[in-house]
């Protein structure tokens, strides 16, 4: 009898050392559980919004594309204007050359006080195009 009460006396002193133990770590473990679960919700809230910039950075990128290729756009439709400008000023002053040598060669004077009106009224609209 003396025999199996020792080995009851270091059973029970065993059951009362892991007892302690198991207790410990349990609430360890659910220490850690809390930890993980607030670092999740950390790193969610972190995500959805990078998500959320990732879509508006993108969206912002197109913009920039379409703008881009707008502005391409209208500079080659400012050239062609332009151009086109350019030559209308010249067919005008081609005008004005043949106006001036008509009224030269004219002898006539209601032809030359025409081709006079009509130099004025051509040289300022050069004028104004010239201004534009």
């Amino acid at each position: 009898m003396g025999h199996a009460v020792t080995i009851q006396i270091s059973q029970s002193a065993a059951v009362n050392l892991l007892t302690p133990m198991l207790v410990i770590t349990g609430l360890g473990l659910n220490g850690m559980a809390r930890i993980n679960a607030s670092l999740k919700t950390v790193y969610e809230d972190r995500t959805v919004c990078l998500v959320q910039l990732d879509k508006i950075l993108n969206a912002l990128h197109m913009q920039r594309y379409d703008l881009n290729d707008a502005m391409d756009e209208i500079g080659q439709q400012i050239n062609t204007v332009q151009t086109q400008t350019q030559n209308v000023v010249q067919a005008i002053a081609l005008i004005v050359k043949r106006i001036e040598e008509i009224s030269r060669i004219s002898s006539a004077k209601s032809l030359s006080s025409e081709a006079e009106h009509l130099k004025k009224i051509v040289n300022a609209f050069l004028h104004d195009v010239k201004t534009a």
